[in-house]
């Protein structure tokens, strides 16, 4: 996905462009992740078409310029997607983005949380959100106010990514920290 050339190296059929778009959202230019998705557009044959649903090109559509840009309308059509595929487990990453995009921080904790904790099947949610999901409901817990959940986040987060990568480490050295701080602070009354 980094190099375009080898993308379009792939056969129409089994080009993801749900997958270009959300990666070009998260790494590339602002340009990228629109470009993915005018291609998709463009270039998914009339025979495959129904392989993108219309929630998840509203999705798609909705996620280009970051889930930021336009939070509420992210919100939206996961409510759409999920009503018409009866999926409760999709979306949930953007969901909680989303949710603390637009300051619902109580909410999308919920869902955070949901993601660190619920059975995951789908590995890249096991290898990769999973910990972030703890490390988010650690931080907003602790900006709610509230020690024990923050700890617990914290704690996950490292136990999960102890021994990640070394560009990863200061994430955990970080939680390490706010382990220490909570803790200290605990013991004073939080």
């Amino acid at each position: 996905l980094e190099d375009s050339n080898l993308f379009d190296q792939i056969p129409h059929p089994d080009r993801n462009y749900s997958l270009a778009v959300t990666f070009q959202n998260l790494v590339g230019t602002d340009d990228e992740p629109r470009d993915y998705l005018r291609r998709g557009e463009e270039e998914v044959p009339p025979e495959l078409a129904g392989r993108y649903d219309d929630a998840d090109r509203e999705m798609l559509g909705r996620r280009v310029g970051g889930l930021g840009a336009n939070p509420e309308g992210v919100l939206a059509a996961i409510e759409s997607s999920r009503a018409r595929f009866r999926c409760q487990l999709c979306w949930r990453v953007e969901e909680a983005q989303a949710l603390e995009a637009v300051g619902r921080l109580e909410e999308a904790r919920a869902v955070w949380l949901s993601v660190g904790s619920e059975v995951e099947t789908n590995f890249s949610v096991s290898l990769l959100e999973r910990p972030r999901a703890w490390e988010r409901v650690g931080h907003l817990s602790e900006e709610l106010g509230e020690t024990e959940p923050a700890l617990r986040g914290y704690r996950e987060f490292t136990a999960l990514w102890g021994d990640a990568d070394p560009e990863l480490q200061p994430r955990v050295q970080a939680a390490q920290e706010r382990i220490r701080a909570l803790e200290g602070a605990g013991a004073v009354g939080g």
